[in-house]
C-alpha cells in the first residue's frame, strides 16, 4: 500500500533580509522603538497624503513586501520588490482614497528579536474610501551602496549612517464605513416589547425572504462566521446535519483536547472563562459551541442538508433546497458559505487480503471511526500513520488496557510539544498577561508567508532546544523525525501538507519507554489473519488495525451536493500561491458567491471578520 500522494502546494522560496547588525547597528533599547517608529511613520504618512510613489518607495527596503488584507484591493495579496509595490500603488494608491495615517496605540512600538533576526515593530491606522483599516510596519537600518563616498574635512571617505526602512508592511481593513458591528456601545439597546421566544422563532424560520447567506456546517467555522454576520447586521442561517451543535467534536474519540492553549482558541464575542481548562476537551468544546450559537442568537435549522442549490450569475443568487426533518424548504440566497470541514471522505487504502482477515475476526477501521478503546483490551493494534491523530490513538489504545500497539510510521514526522508550542504561543502575545486577542492574531497573520518561513526557521530552532530530551529519545528509537519544509517547522507543514507533525501530549515518550512500539518505513502489502505483511517482507500480529492515513479532497464531499461540474471549477483550496497566501480559502473560490470557511480555531475566529466583511 504506497503512502498515499499529497499536493504540497508551491513552497515559497526562502528570503533574507537585514537585522540589525547587518551595518554594524547594535540592537536597540526598548525604550528607542518609541520615537524611531514614530518619525519613520510621520515621513511615510506625508509621502502617502502627497501620493508621491517614488517618496513612498524611500521609506522601503528595494526587496521590501507589503501584504494586504482587503484594505486596498479587496483581496489577498503579497507584493515584494520595489517594483511590484510600484505597481500595486499606482493601481490602487488614488482609487482607494488613503488618507489619515496616524499612530496608534493598538501596538506598542517594540523591539522584536526572532534568534538572529531582529527588527522595530509598530501599528498604525488609516482610512480609505470604503473603510478604516490598520498597518503594521517592521522597520531595519538599511545603508544603500553610494556611487562613491563622500570624503570628509580631511579628505577621508566617510560612512553615512543607516536609515530606517520597512521591510515589511501588512495593510488590513477593520470595518467598512456604514457598517456598524453591534458590540459595545454599538449593542441593540431598545427592548423589543414582544415576546422575545416569538421574535426569536420568526428570525429563526425565514418565511418572508431568505437569508442573505447561508452557512453549510455548524462546527466552529460555520458559528464564528454567523456571529460575525450577525453582529454586522447581516442576515444568515446555518444548516447542519447533526441533532445538535458541536457534534463534529463530540463524535471525535473520546481523549481528543484541543492542542492549542485556551488563549489561542477563543471564540469572538464570548470568551472562555477565567476557570476554563488550558485544553479543552473535545466533548466540552462541542458543548460550548452548542452554547455559544443559543446565547448569541445564531440562527441554525438542525438535522437539516442541503438536497440541492443551484446558482443564478443573472439573478446573483443561490436557489437552495434544504431537506428538514418537516419537509423540504426552499430559500434562496446571495452567498453561500461551506464550513463543513477540510476533509473529505475518509482515506481508507484497498488492502489485499482484508476479506479473509476480517472472517478470521480481525477488525479493520478508519482513525475517524475510532472513539475510545472499548473491546481493544488485550487486543494486538497495529497503528497505520503517524501523525496528531494517530499517536493520539495509540496512547489511548495502551493508556486503556489494549494488549500491544505499534505504531506504523512510513514516512518523517515532525514532533513538538505542547509544551514547546506554548512557548512560541507566548511570543506571540497569545498567554494569560498576553495582547488582547484581535491584536496578536493581527501580529501573527501580519507576516508574508516567506518571511514568516524565516522566522518559523529561527522558531523551530528554538522549539527544538525546549524538546531536546524528548526528540533525542525518539531518535534512538529509529523514529523518523523531520523539520517541515526548508527547516521551517510544522505551521508550513500545515500550510502545504496538512500532514506529517505530532503535536506531542505524551504518546512521544510511550514510544521512548517501550510502551507503544514502533514499526519504521515500509507499506502494508496485505492481510492475512491476525497477521500485517509489509513491503520490506517483515510481519506484525494484530488483531485490529487502525488507518490513520487521512482524507481526501474537500471537493469530493461538495461534489455529491452541488455536482462534479460546479466542482470542476472551483479552485483546490488551502495550499499556497505563487505569492505565497494561501489558495481560495476565505478568498476567491473560483465560483462567485460561494466561499470557503476552514481552518482551526484562530483561523475561524481571525478569518471570520474578512469573510463576512466581503459579504458585506
Amino acid at each position: 500500500m504506497p503512502a498515499r500522494p499529497l499536493d504540497y502546494g508551491t513552497y515559497v522560496p526562502p528570503t533574507s533580509f537585514p537585522s540589525f547588525t547587518k551595518h554594524g547597528a547594535s540592537l536597540l533599547p526598548s525604550t528607542a522603538a518609541a520615537p524611531v517608529s514614530s518619525s519613520w511613520l510621520s515621513s511615510f504618512a506625508s509621502a502617502i497624503h502627497a501620493r508621491d510613489i517614488p517618496c513612498i518607495l524611500d521609506h522601503l527596503l528595494p526587496d521590501a513586501y507589503w501584504k494586504d488584507m482587503l484594505s486596498l484591493t479587496w483581496d489577498f495579496r503579497a507584493f515584494q520588490g520595489q517594483a511590484a509595490i510600484r505597481k500595486f500603488l499606482e493601481d490602487r494608491l488614488a482609487l482607494c482614497e488613503v488618507r489619515n495615517v496616524r499612530l496608534t496605540d493598538k501596538l506598542v512600538p517594540s523591539v522584536v528579536k526572532v534568534g538572529e533576526l531582529s527588527w522595530v515593530q509598530a501599528s498604525a491606522e488609516f482610512d480609505t474610501k470604503w473603510g478604516s483599516a490598520s498597518l503594521v510596519f517592521r522597520l531595519v537600518p538599511y545603508l544603500p551602496e553610494p556611487a562613491e563616498p563622500a570624503p570628509n574635512a580631511n579628505g577621508l571617505p566617510t560612512e553615512p549612517d543607516p536609515e530606517w526602512c520597512a521591510f515589511a508592511l501588512f495593510s488590513n481593513l477593520d470595518s467598512l464605513h456604514g457598517v456598524i458591528e453591534q458590540v459595545g456601545a454599538h449593542r441593540v439597546e431598545h427592548p423589543p416589547r414582544k415576546s422575545w421566544n416569538a421574535l426569536r422563532a420568526k428570525e429563526l424560520e425565514f418565511e418572508q425572504e431568505g437569508p442573505t447567506v447561508l452557512i453549510i456546517g455548524g462546527g466552529h467555522n460555520g458559528t464564528m462566521m454567523a456571529a460575525r454576520l450577525k453582529y454586522m447586521g447581516i442576515s444568515c442561517l446555518i444548516i447542519e446535519k447533526e441533532p445538535r451543535v458541536g457534534n463534529q467534536w463530540r463524535g471525535r474519540y473520546s481523549s481528543l483536547c484541543t492542542h492549542d492553549p485556551v488563549w489561542f482558541t477563543q471564540l469572538p464575542y464570548l470568551p472562555f472563562p477565567s476557570t476554563w481548562p488550558t485544553y479543552t476537551p473535545a466533548d466540552k468544546l462541542g458543548d460550548w459551541l452548542e452554547a455559544y450559537a443559543s446565547h448569541l442568537d445564531l440562527n441554525v435549522w438542525l438535522s437539516s442538508s442541503l438536497s440541492s442549490v443551484t446558482y443564478s450569475p443573472e439573478a446573483k443568487e443561490w436557489t437552495a433546497h434544504i431537506q428538514r426533518s418537516e419537509g423540504t424548504r426552499e430559500l434562496k440566497a446571495k452567498h453561500v458559505v461551506y464550513a463543513g470541514g477540510w476533509n473529505g471522505v475518509p482515506y481508507l487504502p484497498e488492502v489485499e487480503g482484508r476479506e479473509e482477515y476480517e472472517k478470521a475476526g480481525g477488525k479493520v477501521l478508519h482513525s475517524s471511526e475510532y472513539r475510545d478503546a472499548k473491546g481493544f483490551q488485550g487486543k494486538k493494534v497495529v497503528v497505520i500513520g503517524a501523525g496528531v491523530s494517530a499517536h493520539d490513538i495509540a496512547q489511548d489504545l495502551i493508556n486503556s488496557g489494549a494488549g500491544s500497539v505499534t505504531l506504523h510510521q512510513r514516512s518523517p514526522t515532525l514532533v513538538v510539544s505542547t509544551r514547546a508550542l506554548r512557548v512560541l504561543l507566548n511570543r506571540s502575545g497569545f498567554r494569560q498577561d498576553g495582547l488582547p486577542v484581535d491584536t496578536a492574531d493581527m501580529l501573527l497573520h501580519s507576516f508574508p508567508m516567506d518571511i514568516q518561513k524565516l522566522t518559523m526557521a529561527q522558531s523551530t530552532k528554538l522549539l527544538k532546544d525546549v524538546d531536546k530530551d524528548t526528540l533525542e529519545g525518539l531518535d534512538k528509537k529509529g523514529f523518523m523525525l523531520d523539520d517541515g519544509p526548508q527547516g521551517a517547522g510544522y505551521l508550513f507543514l500545515v500550510l502545504t501538507r496538512r500532514g506529517g507533525y505530532y503535536f506531542d501530549v505524551g504518546a512521544s515518550q510511550l514510544i521512548i519507554d517501550g510502551e507503544i512500539s514502533l514499526k519504521a518505513g515500509g507499506e502494508v502489502s496485505r492481510l492475512t489473519p491476525g497477521v500485517v505483511h509489509f513491503t520490506d517482507n517483515s510481519t506484525l500480529p494484530a488483531d485490529v488495525v487502525v488507518f490513520a492515513t487521512g482524507f481526501g479532497a474537500i471537493k469530493e464531499n461538495l461534489a455529491q451536493t452541488f455536482g462534479e461540474e460546479f466542482t470542476a471549477g472551483l479552485k483546490d483550496p488551502w495550499y499556497l500561491d505563487e505569492e505565497g497566501e494561501l489558495r481560495a480559502v476565505w478568498r476567491d473560490s473560483g465560483q462567485e458567491g460561494f466561499w470557503y470557511m476552514i481552518g482551526n480555531l484562530s483561523y475561524a475566529r481571525f478569518y471570520s471578520r474578512r469573510v463576512a466583511l466581503r459579504e458585506s
